[in-house]
């Protein structure tokens, strides 16, 4: 993590060091440690809990040694949030109470310097664990630590968050409110709408810090409070303002809050919805791309409600076709979120509607087509969005923008990472289930094509490249009609792809990898089976 010359080795390697933490902490690993130090002597380790210690100490210094070394040496954000996320777990699930050093001690001063950063998200991310770690230090949080401690003077609390001649409270204040709504302090619901209603004049304080402070509380409240649809509009209405405001943090800030707003409101407030289609044109990249990841988001949440809410479907719809023909020229950045909402949006439109998409699927074809031939994380999300549209407009479409989007398709078989085939092999399974679509193409040889892009990975090492091929296969031969030539080719690799499974050694294999391995050979035995019925 410090020292490989390999970015995406230091950015795994944070990862990796996250998750074991975190998997050690859930599985009651360092919890044990602790009580094993608590048994023998008050605040003395034992050989294993010292290790321990030892171990969070090292992994914390070295995060805060990465994290200004990566800003002395201009490192791409991608390690910076790795490491602010590494960050994080050691914050928000590792007990400190017994080291030397507490974690802000530590922290804070990297913390603090990467609180400058250029990028916004990484502003932002930077800021809420700074906020995290005043929260754990302050009075109101005094007391054994995991224990979720009351604020006792809640009024005073609700007072201070407005007294203009103390900024510096204030800011601490709206760090106190932030971590209530993270559930790390107790409020009484009272005060809940108290400190709602004194962000209306928080957020147009002359002072950013002050005006961050409030924004970043107005954004946790719609996250995690289920409020009433008067405070929703409320905080449509500062979601508006708030994406005028120049600090770019605060307007990034006013994309999740105005998308939250959508997704949880059981109308559709229109000044949130003008917030996020004013946000997803941001002339900074930065604010641009939060924002349309803040919409792809805001979609996942929404579709997986049951019943999904049509309205608000349609809101998503409105701020993406204003965005839709400008996807081309943009800067990289805001691309890649832009056409993963897009993506995103069409596979929830699929899943829903079963007799027209709620956009033009011609022009939306086109563009996603078109994407195609950009970067890997674009054109994977491309090939995502022309798959769903087939699949959910295909009879809707000309033959010939179909026929051009499967060649494209098929084309992510060869010479691309097994995450854009496995994506291009799901699209074209789920375009192969519309049966309109298919008897239109059926005289066309770019069926033929796709059946043998996808013949050509039956074999695949990525055992779930290889499930995705065998399932699209699948899907084709209960809809399409493919000649004997190609039905015989077919065959051949399939029983090809069976006996090498059949024949390689899986006993050592981990168990996750027994039932992706147990998954290819399903699938394409249902191949082989459907082959020579």
């Amino acid at each position: 993590m410090e020292d490989d010359p390999s970015l995406p080795v230091r950015v795994d390697a944070a990862g990796c060091i996250g998750a074991l933490l975190s998997a050690a902490r859930s599985g009651g690993y360092l919890q044990v440690a602790a009580e094993r130090a608590t048994t023998t002597r008050p605040y003395a380790f034992t050989a294993l809990s010292g290790r321990v210690a030892g171990l969070i100490v090292t992994v914390r210094l070295s995060v805060s040694r990465c994290l200004l070394q990566s800003l002395a040496t201009q490192k791409p954000t991608r390690l910076h949030s790795a490491l602010l996320d590494l960050a994080n777990v050691i914050i928000n699930r590792l007990d400190d109470a017994k080291l030397l050093r507490k974690h802000s001690e530590v922290l804070m001063p990297a913390l603090t310097a990467v609180a400058k950063h250029g990028d916004p998200r990484i502003c932002s991310k930077a800021s809420h664990l700074l906020s995290a770690l005043r929260a754990r230090t302050s009075p109101a949080k005094e007391g054994r630590q995991g224990v979720i401690t009351p604020v006792t003077n809640v009024d005073q609390l609700c007072a201070d968050v407005q007294d203009t001649s103390k900024s510096a409270q204030q800011v601490e204040c709206w760090s106190l409110a932030v971590a209530a709504c993270h559930g790390e302090i107790s409020i009484p619901p009272h005060a809940k709408r108290s400190l709602f209603a004194a962000t209306t004049k928080a957020i147009r304080s002359h002072l950013a810090d002050v005006r961050f402070g409030a924004t970043s509380f107005l954004d946790a409240a719609v996250k995690a409070w289920q409020l009433p649809d008067d405070m929703l509009a409320e905080a449509s209405e500062h979601a508006r303002t708030l994406a005028l405001d120049q600090d770019p943090k605060i307007r990034c800030l006013s994309a999740s809050i105005a998308s939250n707003v959508i997704r949880r409101s059981s109308r559709v407030h229109l000044s949130a919805k003008e917030a996020l289609r004013k946000l997803c044109k941001d002339d900074a990249a930065s604010v641009a791309a939060t924002s349309f990841h803040a919409l792809g988001q805001a979609i996942q949440s929404a579709v997986n409600c049951e019943p999904p809410a049509l309205h608000t479907f349609q809101a998503f719809v409105d701020i993406l076709k204003e965005n839709i023909q400008c996807l081309g020229p943009m800067l990289v950045e805001q691309k890649v979120q832009a056409t993963w909402a897009m993506a995103t949006l069409c596979d929830a439109a699929a899943n829903q509607f079963s007799d027209s998409a709620p956009f033009a699927p011609a022009s939306w074809l086109q563009v996603a087509t078109d994407l195609m031939a950009d970067i890997e994380s674009v054109h994977t999300n491309a090939v995502r969005a022309a798959g769903a549209i087939l699949a959910l407009a295909g009879h809707q479409l000309e033959k010939a923008p179909s026929i051009e989007a499967i060649r494209g398709i098929s084309a992510s078989m060869s010479d691309r990472t097994p995450k854009a085939q496995w994506n291009a092999a799901y699209a074209l399974e789920r375009a192969f289930g519309n049966q309109v679509l298919i008897n239109a193409l059926s005289p066309e040889p770019v069926l033929e094509q796709a059946a043998a892009a996808l013949a050509g990975e039956l074999s695949s090492i990525n055992f779930k490249v290889a499930t995705a091929c065998a399932k699209a296969l699948s899907r084709l031969l209960q809809v399409g009609t493919l000649d004997r030539d190609h039905l015989s080719l077919l065959r051949c690799r399939a029983i090809e792809a069976r006996e090498r499974l059949e024949g390689g050694s899986t006993t050592n294999a981990s168990n996750d990898r027994q039932l992706v391995i147990s998954a290819a050979q399903q699938a394409i035995d249902a191949l082989c089976t459907q082959l020579t019925s």
